[in-house]
């Protein structure tokens, strides 16, 4: 008699891990593979610096936003348009401001959101003097 009802608690648990398994998997699927966050060191092209950010992924994603900001000496002095994109593995933008007078050095910061709440974020500078 003990062992049925040790078998039969057992069976009770089973089905009560089977039931709670199968609510996880009706869960909204995310989409798989990974995503990377790219920053490109500014470029001049008289008159203007631009800075280019890159959100690439190796699966498609529902939904990716980027925002691309250039510095100058650490200071943030434009921006591109908040970029948001639909059913893509990459998205792209650019920053733009007029370079001025003088020596600085000029950066790129380019956060990058995408499904599942993925988030990467990168900067660089450029090496030149402009």
């Amino acid at each position: 008699m003990r062992t049925l009802r040790i078998l039969a608690s057992a069976a009770s648990a089973a089905t009560v891990a089977s039931v709670a398994t199968l609510g996880l998997t009706t869960a909204p699927a995310q989409a798989a593979g990974t995503c990377t966050v790219t920053a490109y060191a500014p470029t001049y092209s008289s008159p203007n610096i631009s800075a280019r950010g890159l959100l690439s992924c190796t699966a498609t994603q529902q939904r990716v936003e980027i925002h691309v900001y250039v510095y100058k000496d650490g200071q943030q002095k434009g921006s591109g348009t908040i970029k948001w994109a639909n059913n893509v593995r990459s998205t792209a933008d650019t920053a733009v401001v007029t370079n001025e007078a003088g020596n600085q050095q000029w950066c790129t910061q380019v956060y990058g959101f995408w499904d599942g709440g993925g988030q990467g974020y990168a900067y660089t500078c450029e090496n030149n003097s402009y």
